[in-house]
């Protein structure tokens, strides 16, 4: 829960002028109604309340929780305006969501964990490229590469 609001935060904040290019009324900070500031600190307290709570998980997932912090950073400041890249990033993180939280209820991964970890690839890289849609003309004018633009 935790790294997931820490990498929300900081794409909203990293995605502000985006958003704001695209009339985002459903996004706080490119509506003014959080300052930018506020994103940050959201995003630092919620990436280490994610790293102390994993200390008290099986050694993989708190591995993974780990590890996940610094690549949510390195998305959100230069892979996102990647060509693809950030849509596989993206569906490699629904990945890991679904065998982290298969690997924390057990140390066994069962066939169905893997079947919901790849539909959950999919699913993501195709919902990427709708929201990738919806933002080309920020996208375009910030010179961002996407699949639609």
């Amino acid at each position: 829960f935790f790294s997931a609001v820490a990498n929300f935060a900081l794409n909203d904040y990293s995605d502000i002028e985006i958003d704001r290019l695209n009339h985002r009324l459903d996004r706080p900070l490119a509506q003014g109604q959080i300052r930018p500031r506020t994103a940050l600190i959201v995003s630092v307290a919620s990436s280490l309340s994610a790293f102390i709570l994993s200390l008290f998980l099986n050694p993989i997932p708190r591995l993974m929780i780990i590890m996940g912090l610094p690549l949510s950073l390195v998305y959100n400041l230069s892979l996102k305006k990647h060509l693809l890249l950030k849509n596989v990033f993206v569906g490699l993180a629904y990945v890991g969501i679904v065998l982290m939280s298969a690997l924390v209820s057990d140390a066994v991964l069962e066939p169905l964990a893997l079947y919901l970890a790849v539909l959950g690839f999919f699913f993501s890289l195709s919902y990427e490229v709708m929201l990738d849609i919806a933002d080309i003309e920020g996208d375009r004018t910030l010179g961002v590469n996407t699949l639609p633009n």
